[in-house]
């Protein structure tokens, strides 16, 4: 992508990331990058990395608006949800263990709520 800012001033772009569309019953998405900009001699100014996560609408496991939290039924999980969901704490500390990653508050949450199951 190119973003063009006249010498002398300053602007603003916003990224926006994550899946085209979703399903029902999805789970949370995490989406973790990194922006680098680079101008027209090639010289690359990294700008930082991220991680956020989306909602999700699992009936098992899903963000509650109201409460601003994880909303976690593990009586209605099967053994198995329940061991995907320890898989996924793993695959969350590796996303959160980047130094220097800017984390969503959310993020942090989720690891604690499947840490907890």
């Amino acid at each position: 992508m190119r973003f063009t800012v006249a010498a002398g001033s300053y602007d603003r772009l916003a990224l926006t990331v994550g899946p085209k569309q979703y399903s029902e019953g999805d789970p949370p998405t995490i989406v973790a990058g990194e922006v680098t900009l680079v101008d027209d001699a090639g010289r690359r100014l990294p700008a930082g990395s991220f991680a956020v996560v989306d909602a999700g609408s699992d009936g098992n496991l899903h963000w509650d608006w109201d409460q601003k939290a994880w909303a976690v039924n593990p009586d209605d999980m099967p053994p198995e949800r329940v061991d995907c969901y320890h898989r996924n704490h793993d695959l969350v500390d590796g996303v959160l263990d980047e130094p220097g990653r800017t984390i969503a508050p959310e993020l942090t949450a989720l690891q604690e709520t499947l840490e907890a199951l």
